[in-house]
């Protein structure tokens, strides 16, 4: 009898955890905004975060000046740009940013002698963020810093030569009093910080909650890992824990470990995590392994799950290239924080009269139930 309830009490505690994290997520409503831009520039797969309390900083990838409509050079790896933030807390769309050089730098190894990490022999080192800045530090006076990982990878057009490859650690810095209405300061904080033997943590995104950054990593079959450290101790890899068969350790586990992969952490695309103070749950919304504009989403009541069945979200039109969308994410950074709504963001593309790419951003405004 003891043992029928004990599990019964294991499968009523499995039916809560489920209802609160599937049940309490419907739309009210969505709007389109418009196209998150500067005018005259093309900007793929951008991301948020929140540096300044009137200001948003756009990463994005691959940027192009256009005119008269036909993609020019230079092409720039990654750049970053400003939105600001209205009085009443509404995200502005028209941006403000630097796009001749790249905004986290190539290394020397990189082919860094031009803006596109272009090799002689055809190769590329492309050097693309997936996700947003992760905030870790953030004082009264507004100087505020974070980290971004990125993978070094080496392209021979979209094939990747260099198959596992590490990952590098950037150091983004604001200080209001010295950059005003400049862009942060980037520094490359290790070439390698996590070696190509290690799951790149952090890469796909991560989330600050209590003074903990938990950090998370795709791998190779699509499957999500985290590992976690105290958000003042981020740039030592001595002090990180590991999620592994269901517990915390110190133990770093092997690239693709199976004991590491987390269920439903993710469908496997692009997207984005952050925690909802609304409703007290950790949140992923992005896209799957194939191209579209189409969110999918899933929450956990903690970081390591037990994450909820992923559940498609929202869906919207791409356009007439062959490759017409990708890069599903979202921007808890435009927000107020209250959890109260979401902004989803994907990369539109279309093709030029030249048949070169052209990427917009289109902004939807998300109110939950």
């Amino acid at each position: 009898m003891a043992t029928q309830r004990i599990s019964a009490l294991i499968s009523l505690t499995a039916f809560l955890l489920a209802r609160t994290t599937t049940a309490t997520f419907t739309i009210s409503s969505s709007v389109l905004l418009g196209n998150a831009a500067e005018a005259g520039i093309t900007r793929d797969s951008c991301t948020t975060s929140r540096y300044q309390s009137t200001a948003a900083l756009w990463t994005c990838r691959d940027t192009q000046p256009v005119v008269n409509g036909i993609a020019q050079l230079p092409l720039v790896s990654n750049t970053a740009a400003w939105s600001a933030i209205s009085s009443t807390g509404t995200p502005l769309l028209a941006q403000t940013g630097q796009y001749t050089a790249p905004f986290y730098p190539l290394q020397s190894s990189q082919c860094g002698s031009n803006t596109a990490g272009a090799c002689s022999n055809g190769d590329r080192w492309p050097n693309w963020p997936d996700s947003p800045v992760l905030i870790t530090i953030a004082y009264p006076n507004g100087d505020t810093g974070g980290f971004t990982w990125i993978n070094n990878v080496e392209l021979s057009g979209l094939s990747q030569i260099n198959d596992p490859a590490p990952a590098s650690m950037y150091y983004v810095e604001y200080q209001p009093v010295r950059d005003g209405t400049n862009l942060p300061q980037v520094t490359l904080w290790a070439e390698s910080f996590w070696e190509a033997t290690d799951d790149p943590y952090g890469v796909y995104g991560g989330v600050v909650v209590s003074g903990t950054a938990y950090l998370y990593a795709i791998r190779d079959d699509h499957t999500v890992s985290l590992a976690k450290v105290a958000a003042a101790s981020v740039t030592n890899t001595a002090d990180y824990s590991y999620w592994v068969n269901g517990a915390w350790t110190t133990t770093r586990p092997a690239r693709g470990a199976s004991g590491s992969a987390i269920p439903n952490a993710s469908a496997g695309g692009q997207g984005t995590y952050y925690y909802s103070t609304k409703w007290g749950l950790y949140v992923w919304i992005g896209g799957s392994i194939f191209p579209g504009a189409t969110w999918y989403m899933t929450t956990a009541p903690a970081p390591q799950g037990p994450w909820a069945t992923v559940t498609e979200l929202f869906s919207a039109q791409g356009g007439n290239s062959g490759l017409d969308a990708y890069s599903c994410v979202a921007h808890p950074a435009l927000t107020d924080g209250t959890g109260n709504d979401i902004y989803l963001s994907f990369t539109n593309v279309t093709a030029d009269a030249d048949g070169n790419a052209l990427y917009t951003t289109p902004v939807f405004h998300i109110v939950w139930n």
